[in-house]
């Protein structure tokens, strides 16, 4: 792979990571409440998803790296879910 193709896709992924913050942020100016948090987890976990796909270059990675990755991708997702079933079960405060 040539200097400028490497340059041009890290660049197109950039952009697309700055899009979709840019995303969240509007999301977070117009939404509010449960559909905002949503909207923002959804594009958050969209992008940890091109991170490690993409700027770690787990397509290329030996298995036991891609294996480890996935490992700690799925128990962040696992980690997310508790939270929000926690939150979502809690009753008011008085």
């Amino acid at each position: 792979m040539k200097a400028n193709e490497i340059v041009r896709r890290a660049a197109a992924w950039t952009l697309a990571l700055l899009g979709m913050f840019a995303v969240s942020v509007a999301a977070a100016h117009w939404l509010h409440g449960g559909p905002a948090l949503v909207v923002a987890m959804a594009i958050a976990t969209t992008q940890a998803a091109f991170v490690i796909i993409v700027l770690m270059d787990q397509r290329r990675a030996p298995a036991a790296t891609r294996f480890a990755a996935a490992a700690g991708f799925i128990w962040l997702l696992l980690l997310l879910a508790l939270t929000f079933a926690d939150v979502a079960t809690r009753a008011p405060a008085s």
